[in-house]
């Protein structure tokens, strides 16, 4: 019997390499909090000379992290490359810095491992790979453990289920949004059956899934809906995510003014003309976006799939710890009809215009701001169960326009 852990990986993960100096907001100059754990923050204590001193009068050790400069870390040299690899080897980065923007999970005995959208050069590998959604597994020498609060039973059933969606995506017969319909539909399914322990019934709908007649069971639903009423959906989705922390000075500045020009409050009567105004001006620069997509997704169509299969990637099995599938999805689908917004304002602030580029500058804002807080993916999970426009009759809505 094989006790070891084997680790999982997917295909494009042997493409990253970082770029060090070359990157324009890199983990080390971004303003981004820098951890360091505990036995890199023990070693450093012990460092002699003028550099060790150095290492002392830069660490924060009642938070273990860097004292920033200026939002950049102290170690880094007039190239932006790390003074501490140099001085100390690399042998002694911490496991923050050697990690990122990796990231691990473990799951029974399969370690996952993936790169993270918030890094530039990560978000370009991810969005660009042109192939169908693929692993690679290796062995290791780590022994497997034992965790009393992961579900092997329903792990299994989650990774069958998560190779189901990664088809549903790669199939060039739907629209994207009805593709996410589809994912909606089946994980709240899904999530009906976890609750009630009722593997059996879980089976059955795997069956029925594998059969892949979405069209009769998980579409049905698909009504064109208006703009206003989207309006005013995704007004209600943006309140969960202004609540979160704020872990740079680009995401306050840029979601004041998505609000303040796409989701403007009707406060008072005095303010109703413009209130409508703005909801015209959304309107109208929705339809423009969304008929700009048409001729960009001909020629960049797996862009948006791809963040959607790295959600799913990223986050899906992780509901064989807290039993929460339908969390997942949910975070998937409101991640993805936030970043539609922040597109819409980059396309209206451009002129009607769209580059990839645009679109990886808003997904690392995004990503280093919701992914990287564990307090705010907490936060948001809180807002999936007890807020309304989360249930899965309200946040298909978000998607029940064509594009």
């Amino acid at each position: 019997m094989n006790n070891k852990i084997k680790l999982r990986t997917p295909g494009y993960y042997k493409n990253f390499h970082c770029i060090s100096s070359e990157c324009k907001d890199n983990c080390c100059v971004g303003g981004w909090q820098i951890d360091i754990d505990e036995e890199t923050a023990e070693y450093y204590s012990t460092v002699n000379g003028d550099f060790g001193k150095k290492l002392r009068d830069n660490i924060d050790y009642d938070n273990l992290c860097f004292r920033l400069k200026d939002g950049k870390c102290p170690f880094l040299d007039n190239n932006n490359l790390c003074g501490i690899y140099k001085e100390l080897g690399e042998e002694h980065i911490g496991i923050v810095c050697d990690q990122f923007p990796r990231f691990t999970e473990y799951f029974g005995n399969v370690k996952e491992r993936g790169i993270g959208l918030a890094c530039e050069e990560a978000a370009k590998i991810i969005l660009t790979d042109r192939s169908n959604f693929s692993y690679s597994e290796t062995d290791t020498d780590e022994d497997v453990f034992d965790d009393s609060e992961f579900d092997s039973s329903l792990a299994d059933m989650l990774m069958l289920l998560r190779d189901e969606f990664m088809y549903v995506i790669e199939k060039t017969d739907y629209t994207f949004n009805q593709k996410m319909i589809i994912i909606i539909n089946i994980a709240a399914d899904f999530q009906n059956h976890i609750n009630n322990n009722d593997y059996n019934s879980m089976n059955k709908l795997y069956k029925k899934i594998k059969q892949h007649d979405f069209n009769s069971c998980f579409i049905s639903d698909f009504r064109q809906i208006s703009f206003n009423e989207l309006e005013q959906n995704m007004a209600s989705v943006w309140y969960a995510y202004l609540e979160l922390e704020t872990l740079g000075d680009e995401w306050p500045d840029f979601t004041d003014k998505i609000m303040d020009f796409l989701h403007p409050e009707n406060s008072n009567a005095s303010e109703n003309n413009e209130h409508e105004s703005m909801k015209i001006q959304y309107n109208q620069a929705f339809e423009e976006y969304t008929k700009y997509l048409n001729s960009y997704y001909a020629e960049n169509t797996s862009e948006l799939e791809n963040i959607l299969k790295y959600y799913i990637f990223r986050y899906l099995l992780k509901a064989s710890y807290d039993h929460d599938l339908f969390g997942k999805i949910q975070l998937a689908a409101a991640n993805i009809a936030i970043l539609r917004d922040m597109e819409i304002y980059r396309f209206i602030q451009n002129g009607n215009n769209f580059s990839s580029d645009d679109r990886m500058d808003i997904i690392h804002i995004f990503s280093r701001e919701v992914e990287y807080s564990e307090d705010n993916l907490e936060t948001l999970a809180e807002e999936f169960i007890f807020d309304d426009i989360f249930k899965s009759e309200n946040i298909i809505k978000l998607f029940n326009f064509s594009y």
